[in-house]
């Protein structure tokens, strides 16, 4: 396809995509305003450096938004802890020689990618867009030169997406600027014409706007292509003059795209934010209100008489003169009411915390020996069950594809450990991710666990009347998998074979303790026999090994 039809198809479709966002648009504009100011639509017009976030009163909104960010940070991706693990999609094959080796192996590649790179920042900023905006996206880029992986939060106003008829995000459109002068770095080896390497020469602080445009080939090749013929198309346009810029692809959605929560009728996600955005204009309404009547009560209005203007000292210790007694300089009343704003404020900060499960996140924080995750469940229940869909697809839209494209990448680059010959025979195998941070494992203790251990505890009354029905339980299979729920590394369990040998050891020694015991009481009941032991005779025999003589 020519250049120029390629430009017209892709540009039209950028259109297309940008009327289907327009219903959102207010929405965000007024969710970022309150609680994310720099986030909003102005905040992006701005110029570099100006203040934003005048309309803001009360800045408790602000605050909620950031501790359920914080929250996510520190109990879903905390760079402190360790927060995801690897499993075989078929459990039975890690129970092969140095699977779970080359699993641990490849989860210590992946711990360092993401330490080197700036994923741990890029997420924070991440997590306020889909409790503010509630659509979050992601750029994950590799950096060859330097060996690392970028990650860039796009600004929610720069993005247009659109997704498969199951929901899954697979189109993303980025409009953002550049300078001439990084437009000139960034493309210089993909053929600049003249013309836009002399602007970046002579004006590179000029901004310009480019338009990234990744979307789903109609057809592709699977393996070895080239840049051009993979899955996704990836092209950038100068969007006002319409010139493509560079044309590659990429065999994964370099974007990851994230909805707190989706109608099933729509495109983009709603927010605990736009739930909430009543009780934020009315909490900032009447914030603002008070601090009106504050300073009113602190500094009201003065009556002052037609013959004294100019003459009168409203200051500390002010002299202010008068022949008629009627004739004075006096305050106007303002009335009261101040606490009744207070009350109001207390009524809807408890409303807001209730729509952010603020008080849940702060008692996750509380976390430590004494109060311990599961006590703080039991009491956080209701909450937690609230979030397991918004935890639910954080892991399905970002998570999964996130770990997915730095594995591919460690993968492509020769950096995971080799895969064990005895895999390799089972062909291609799937890999799942285990999410193992504080909320992931709250969950988890919450929704699988929990079934467990009730189970156990109410039959823990029947193994006591009737012990046979112990052998009902698979325990092994208890064991194993309440280790896995609870995050337990896969190198503090012993796989099946090592099992086998340790027990059939164990059954060994306990089959030779029993015949020393029976050798012993024969040896002591010989003599009783009253006739003498002969020489060699096996009870010979077994009384010189009771007695340790062979």
């Amino acid at each position: 396809m020519p250049d120029t039809e390629k430009i017209k198809k892709v540009i039209g479709r950028f259109g297309g995509l940008k009327k289907r966002r327009e219903p959102f648009e207010p929405m965000w504009e007024e969710s970022a305003t309150y609680t994310s100011p720099y986030r909003s639509l102005y905040a992006d017009s701005a110029k570099e450096g100006e203040k934003v976030g005048n309309k803001v009163f009360n800045g408790l909104p602000v605050v909620f938004v950031n501790t359920v960010a914080d929250g996510f940070l520190g109990n879903m991706t905390s760079r402190s802890s360790r927060w995801l693990g690897l499993r075989m999609a078929d459990r039975k094959l890690e129970v092969v020689a140095g699977v779970r080796e080359w699993l641990q192996g490849c989860e210590e590649v992946l711990y360092s990618a993401f330490q080197r790179s700036n994923f741990y920042e890029s997420m924070h900023e991440y997590f306020i867009d889909g409790v503010t905006i509630g659509t979050a996206t992601m750029y994950i880029e590799e950096d060859i030169e330097n060996n690392r992986i970028n990650f860039m939060t796009c600004h929610p106003w720069e993005v247009y997406i659109d997704e498969t008829a199951k929901g899954r995000v697979d189109t993303v459109f980025r409009q953002y600027d550049l300078t001439y002068r990084q437009v000139g770095k960034y493309f210089e080896k993909d053929g600049l014409e003249e013309q836009i390497k002399n602007r970046a020469e002579k004006t590179p602080d000029v901004k310009v706007k480019i338009l990234h445009a990744v979307y789903p080939r109609d057809l592709w090749i699977t393996e070895n292509a080239s840049s051009k013929n993979k899955k996704y198309a990836s092209e950038y346009y100068l969007l006002d003059e319409q010139k493509l810029l560079r044309e590659s692809g990429y065999d994964m959605l370099p974007y990851v795209v994230w909805r707190w929560r989706k109608n099933t009728n729509e495109l983009y996600g709603r927010s605990p934010t736009s739930d909430a955005i009543t009780e934020i204009k009315r909490a900032n309404l009447v914030v603002e209100t008070d601090l009106r009547a504050a300073q009113m009560a602190a500094d009201p209005p003065w009556n002052v008489p037609d013959e004294l203007k100019g003459k009168v000292r409203i200051r500390p210790r002010g002299m202010n003169y008068y022949e008629e007694a009627g004739r004075t300089v006096s305050p106007v009343y303002t009335g009261g009411g101040y606490q009744f704003g207070v009350e109001r404020e207390e009524r809807i900060e408890a409303i807001l915390r209730k729509h952010y499960k603020v008080d849940f996140f702060q008692m996750m924080a509380e976390i430590d020996s004494q109060r311990t995750a599961t006590e703080i469940m039991a009491r956080q229940g209701e909450n937690a069950i609230m979030l397991g869909a918004n935890v639910g697809r954080l892991e399905n839209e970002c998570l999964d594809p996130a770990v997915d494209l730095v594995f591919a990448i460690k993968l492509r680059a020769g950096q995971l450990p080799e895969i064990p010959a005895e895999l390799m025979r089972y062909g291609g195998q799937s890999i799942d991710v285990d999410y193992i941070g504080p909320l992931a494992q709250a969950q988890k203790r919450l929704f699988k666990t929990q079934g467990t251990q009730r189970f156990l505890e109410f039959a823990g009354a029947i193994f006591q009347i009737r012990p046979e029905t112990m052998d009902i339980v698979k325990w092994d299979e208890v064991v194993r998998e309440g280790a896995e729920d609870m995050g337990a590394s896969a190198k503090l369990l012993n796989d099946d074979k090592e099992v086998e040998m340790l027990r059939a050891a164990r059954a060994e020694q306990i089959q030779q303790q029993q015949q020393m015991e029976q050798i012993s009481q024969m040896a002591d009941a010989a003599p009783k026999l009253g006739k003498k032991i002969e020489e060699g005779s096996p009870i010979d025999q077994m009384e010189k090994v009771a007695a340790g003589q062979t």
